[in-house]
């Protein structure tokens, strides 16, 4: 056999048949998809003028083949911001969350995302709104106390309940807030931010020293307005409130309606002069501390708990007893001794050993010991109603 030649079959040449750039569109045909927003769409010279104002929408409709147009927003638009946006963000922060969490759920179910940029901005403008909005109620919550407590001095004295809460659970959160309410209307006539966190001061002790960083340093304006330990937020924030009150509200805050926490009325109880303040328990906490001491005392004594003992069920008799015989006996320390032992013997007695002797007389005038006993029975049934009015 020879050496034959190998016969190769050229492949075929692709015939060029233009490029994006190379093809002319007709007239009547259009290079933009009915689809693209608003800023990708290029609207023809050969248009009206007025067109223009769609320039500014989401949306815009517009046929190849005649000369109809229409443009649509997909929300309402506030202060040239899409509504479902600064609606979106303000969700997030009443449900105590922030950016990575919104970012997570928009990209679960599949929904365009904001920016960390346009997410701040709807944050920032959030905030100055719901500041302006608050101070507005709480000013009207104090003309409400002036028409309560009509006086011929510009000032006047009213009963505040002052409390205040943390971002997380114990003391080792940076952000807290103090609020007062008023006893008379329920409304809060003043608020305190507190902070001892700043990112920007953050970011700066990070970054090296240098004439930028000094210089960013001097114009930086820092948020933070508390330093020291968390525990001490409420005492300051009140002290912060106190002294503010003539000048701000024009109200001077003569009783103090606290929850047990004596170290807010020590900062406060001579604001306006020696012992100017006067502090009041709330019935509600001291029931509910007597509650929580027994069930620490259970926990520490094993041998307490268990069926005939101090069980919870037991321990809520108990509490709520207490809690009766305070309210009944307002300005009765003797009165209020008695009813608080004698709560104790009855719910210690038992048919085999009854303990009713300490149990006073009911005021259906007659009626024995053991009646009265079945009416306290009932009025246990009603007890969270009970608490409820009170």
């Amino acid at each position: 056999m020879g050496n034959a030649k190998r016969t190769v079959s050229a492949k075929r040449k692709r015939q060029f048949r233009g490029n994006g750039s190379t093809i002319k569109h007709s007239k009547n045909s259009s290079a933009t998809s009915t689809n693209a927003s608003s800023s990708k769409i290029k609207i023809p010279p050969a248009f009206d003028e007025e067109i223009a104002e769609y320039l500014n929408v989401n949306h815009l409709l517009w046929c190849k083949h005649c000369d109809f147009y229409s443009g649509f927003s997909s929300s309402k638009k506030t202060l040239n911001c899409p509504e479902v946006n600064t609606r979106f963000v303000y969700c997030m922060r009443q449900i105590g969350k922030g950016f990575s969490a919104g970012f997570k759920l928009c990209g679960t179910l599949n929904l365009p995302r904001l920016s960390k940029t346009a997410y701040t901005n709807h944050e920032n403008k959030l905030m100055s709104v719901i500041s302006e909005v608050s101070e507005l109620s709480m000013q009207r919550a104090t003309s409400e106390l002036l028409v309560l407590h009509p006086t011929k001095n510009k000032i006047v004295e009213c009963g505040i309940s002052v409390d205040g809460t943390l971002q997380r659970r114990g003391y080792s959160s940076m952000n807290g807030c103090v609020a007062a309410l008023s006893v008379d209307t329920g409304k809060v006539v003043d608020i305190e931010i507190m902070s001892s966190y700043c990112p920007t001061c953050r970011k700066i002790s990070k970054m090296p020293r240098s004439i930028e960083s000094e210089t960013y340093a001097a114009d930086h304006v820092c948020h933070s307005n508390f330093q020291g330990s968390a525990l001490k937020i409420e005492a300051v924030g009140a002290t912060r409130i106190f002294q503010c009150s003539i000048v701000k509200r024009g109200l001077k805050y003569a009783h103090y309606y606290g929850d047990g926490d004596s170290k807010g009325f020590i900062s406060v109880k001579d604001t306006y002069g020696k012992d100017s303040v006067t502090k009041y328990e709330c019935i509600g906490h001291v029931q509910k501390r007597v509650g929580a001491r027994l069930r620490k005392l259970k926990s520490k004594n094993k041998n307490l708990s268990g069926k005939g003992k101090l069980t919870d069920s037991f321990i809520d008799r108990l509490q709520n007893y207490y809690g009766i015989a305070v309210r009944s006996n307002v300005g009765n320390l003797s009165g209020l001794q008695q009813n608080v032992i004698a709560a104790l013997f009855h719910c210690s007695s038992s048919v085999e050993k009854p303990m009713h002797g300490q149990c006073p007389i009911g005021k259906i005038v007659g009626a024995t010991t053991s009646e009265h006993c079945l009416v306290a029975k009932s009025q246990t049934k009603n007890i969270k109603a009970y608490q409820m009015k009170y």
